[in-house]
């Protein structure tokens, strides 16, 4: 049997494929393609600074969601 955090990982990246399959489906090559016109339009060096300045403790800590109690390194596997 998985431990929680495993069955927690394969759990989001079979809902990851699903989703990604749906949002691909019936679109041309062209719009599967598409890249927006800025480069990585600032999101790269925010996500730097935040996860750089991460206490490791809050991996660890538990968080209430409504789908029950989730640790933060949980939370970043599905964002």
């Amino acid at each position: 049997m998985p431990t929680r955090e495993i069955a927690k990982f394969r759990d989001d990246l079979a809902w990851l494929l699903r989703h990604v399959v749906g949002c691909l489906d019936g679109l041309t090559d062209a719009e599967i393609n598409w890249r927006p016109p800025a480069k990585d339009d600032d999101v790269t060096a925010r996500i730097t600074e935040v996860l750089d300045g991460l206490d490791p403790a809050e991996l660890d800590r538990e968080r209430p969601t409504p789908g029950g109690s989730t640790s933060g390194r949980e939370v970043l596997r599905t964002a």
